[in-house]
């Protein structure tokens, strides 16, 4: 995790740290150590206003617990932000358990109210992240791979800016690579 302000955000690939300001470190927990201890999230209740979970869900065997946790840490009015992929190829680091939809995502929200869903990336940029796992599967060597997906992702990349005007067809979203959901918790007291 990473603290900004009020906030935090955790990743998946960095474990979970907790930072007072940008330059110290307060804690360092590894996502496996969170895991094991069965204790959740080692923070306080009701300290964040923002939570950021970006591509974190789909790596973790117990999603609804993640997000009772997020949920947990959130004080009253405070915001998530969920990112979880939907049409992306498999990626395990260091596993991959589960795509969701929007729903799905939706349902997991528990005591969050939903304030919207929507769609991070186009049907263009899907195509293009399946294209370059694609070409990459035919190549033998890792360098050839590394060599290739980096020329043709940069080659390809212009592209995605079809996305601008694909993300105008409400069909779009049937090739969507990445999903996001905005939820808050409720203000008691008032």
């Amino acid at each position: 995790m990473r603290r900004w302000g009020d906030g935090i955000s955790i990743s998946a690939a960095a474990g979970v740290s907790s930072t007072g300001t940008s330059t110290s470190t307060c804690s360092r927990w590894r996502e496996s150590t969170w895991r094991r201890t069965r204790r959740g999230c080692p923070l306080a209740t009701a300290i964040f206003q923002r939570v950021e979970c970006d591509a974190v869900l789909e790596h973790v065997p117990d999603a609804d617990r993640v997000m009772r946790e997020i949920e947990r840490v959130l004080q009253p009015g405070g915001y998530a932000h969920v990112v979880t992929p939907f049409c992306h190829p498999f990626h395990e680091y260091p596993r991959d358990y589960r795509r969701f939809t929007p729903d799905g995502l939706c349902a997991m929200a528990g005591g969050l109210e939903v304030v919207a869903t929507g769609w991070r990336t186009g049907p263009t940029a899907t195509l293009l992240v399946f294209t370059l796992e694609y070409v990459k599967m035919l190549l033998p060597w890792r360098w050839w791979r590394v060599f290739v997906a980096r020329g043709a992702g940069w080659a390809l990349f212009p592209l995605r800016y079809l996305d601008l005007w694909m993300l105008r067809s409400r069909d779009a979203q049937r090739l969507e690579i990445m999903l996001c959901m905005a939820a808050k918790t409720t203000v008691t007291g008032l």
